[in-house]
């Protein structure tokens, strides 16, 4: 499994997607392969009728108590059916290809969700999944959210123009950590808070050795509390990865955070990127 989780979020070039957001027939039993959508769908209070989530479906803590069909890009035809699905909902890395194949030729509804991540991206996503379970979707009626939005595109605006340059780490390989290349979500999240990618010379997310990343030098790093959970704490997961040398270690500026809440780009990654857009401008002033 450790493989599947290295490759997290990858830019996938031959993934299919075939995103409709036209209402679908029967949401009596609705199957989840994604994080982001399970999180969208009790954002919406329309979770009554998930009957099962995959492994990236880890909030809120009520979706932990549904069944599981595995992760979202190994999935299994026979595990999905079992749950006797009426309408499969997926984001776009969900696979793999000849089991996407297999479920098409059934009669049940699957969606495939298109993945933009961006704000806008985000509430696109919302709307999609609000279309396709029945559900009008207002954002104006949900005033917290808009202002966070509002907030967030403020000070990400202010910080574009400081030059801070971030990094992403995933998780760590050995002694390597993986971190956020060109065309990720962790880079596409660091754009989202007005912040370069130090790590932009590679595409998708690769183990970078100590040297790379101390040449690199961020002014700041977002990690995730996956990779530093065998750690004990943060100071000894930058001690023993040999991060603890860079500028972002020394002046404190090293975050953790759940990696589906800034990875996910569902309605939790816009309160992530408020909250890090706001440390990194009041580091940065």
């Amino acid at each position: 499994m450790i493989k599947f989780f290295i490759f997290f979020s990858f830019l996938l070039l031959n993934k299919l997607s075939f995103a409709d957001c036209s209402k679908a027939r029967d949401t009596s039993r609705i199957v989840v392969a994604g994080g982001s959508i399970t999180e969208i769908l009790f954002f919406l209070n329309e979770s009554q009728n998930i009957v099962a989530v995959d492994t990236t479906s880890n909030y809120p803590k009520d979706a932990k108590n549904y069944p599981s069909i595995g992760y979202v890009r190994a999935l299994s035809t026979e595990g999905v059916l079992s749950l006797n699905p009426t309408l499969i909902i997926g984001e776009n890395d969900m696979g793999p290809r000849n089991v996407l194949e297999q479920l098409k030729k059934t009669k049940i509804e699957l969606r495939v969700l298109d993945e933009k991540n961006s704000i806008k991206g985000i509430k696109e996503k919302i709307s999609c999944i609000g279309n396709i379970i029945g559900k009008n979707v207002n954002f104006t009626k949900n005033i917290s959210f808009e202002k966070s939005i509002s907030k967030l595109k403020i000070i990400s605006k202010a910080n574009s123009k400081k030059n801070i340059k971030g990094l992403v780490i995933l998780m760590m390989q050995g002694t390597s950590p993986v971190v956020a290349g060109k065309n990720t979500s962790g880079e596409d999240f660091l754009k989202m808070i007005g912040s370069e990618n130090t790590m932009n010379s590679f595409e998708g997310w690769k183990p970078a050795g100590k040297e790379s990343i101390l040449l690199s030098n961020p002014n700041f790093i977002l990690v995730t509390q996956r990779a530093t959970k065998n750690y004990g704490s943060l100071n000894s997961f930058l001690k023993e990865s040999g991060i603890e040398m860079t500028e972002a270690a020394r002046t404190q500026s090293v975050f953790s955070l759940d990696g589906m809440s800034f990875l996910g780009f569902g309605p939790r990654t816009i309160n992530s990127g408020l909250e890090i857009s706001n440390k990194i401008y009041e580091k940065f002033k």
